[in-house]
């Protein structure tokens, strides 16, 4: 079994309702098993595909690292969590 922490930016808790969650997942989980398992959760917009998402924030790309390292999406299929692991969440960013 596999806790994963799970962290959500200020934009996200507007979906979610919470900062932070521990989700359980069986060995070999991946990060988009996990990922599935938020969209059951809470709903499609908790990562980015809703209507209202993409206008406040320009774009359906939501950000995903696993302990500080940023995860491609096309690689989240791919990415085995570990336990104890911290998967962060985020909005896409931008800067000037």
């Amino acid at each position: 079994m596999i806790e994963a922490r799970v962290f959500f930016d200020i934009s996200l808790r507007e979906v979610t309702g919470v900062r932070e969650m521990v989700v359980q997942l069986g060995d070999g989980a991946t990060l988009k098993q996990l990922l599935e398992c938020l969209e059951k959760r809470f709903n499609p917009a908790v990562l980015g595909k809703e209507k209202e998402y993409c206008w406040r924030h320009g774009s359906d790309h939501i950000f995903i690292s696993i302990d500080g390292r940023a995860i491609p999406k096309e690689l989240w299929d791919k990415t085995l969590l570990s336990d104890g692991c911290r998967v962060s969440l985020f909005p896409p960013l931008a800067g000037g």
